[in-house]
């Protein structure tokens, strides 16, 4: 919004100012959530009441579109942020079976999500306590998932924001790879 102006919320249902939050999504990731409609609405709504009047700058969303998805890159999760949202929404514990890449089999797992992180390039994690260590789950390599009857236990003071933040920074700070080669001499 331009500096001044104002947003009457009076004007929009529970759902359409729940979607608000998602506007950094594109549409395709707002799609993989099944917000689509509701977001569009939202954003219509909002649209329609800005002024153009004293303002000669076209709209940013008439002049910047925003597209994550990876070059050349199919989506082969079978698990879906849609399918997910509900279970987290809820604050439900979750088992799931990971495919690490780094377990020779699938995992079991009981989890207590925080919810789930977008990260650039269209790939969607769940973030969620396990044994109440920060994990990010990629949503590709959960390959089933039951919502268990439990309330979620997630650590005091902590937010999707604080441990995704916190994972992020971990694994791009504290990250060693460590690399072995057989070169041929040609």
């Amino acid at each position: 919004m331009l500096p001044g102006s104002g947003l009457d919320l009076t004007r929009l249902t529970p759902g359409e100012r729940d979607h608000l939050s998602l506007t950094g999504l594109d549409e395709k990731q707002r799609a993989e959530l099944n917000a689509s409609a509701e977001s569009r609405r939202a954003l219509s709504k909002i649209a329609a009441t800005q002024s153009r009047q004293g303002y000669e700058l076209l709209p940013l969303a008439d002049v910047v579109h925003v597209d994550s998805r990876p070059w050349l890159q199919a989506l082969t999760s079978s698990t879906t942020p849609a399918s997910l949202i509900g279970p987290v929404r809820r604050g439900r514990r979750l088992r799931i079976e990971y495919d690490s890449p780094r377990e020779s089999c699938p995992r079991h797992l009981v989890v207590d999500p925080y919810g789930l992180f977008a990260k650039a390039a269209g790939t969607w994690y769940l973030v969620a306590d396990c044994a109440r260590v920060p994990r990010m789950y990629r949503l590709e390599r959960i390959t089933t998932w039951k919502e268990v009857d439990q309330p979620r236990r997630i650590r005091e003071n902590e937010t999707l924001a604080t441990v995704a933040a916190a994972l992020v920074d971990q694994w791009e700070h504290n990250h060693a790879i460590e690399v072995s080669a057989t070169i041929d001499q040609t």
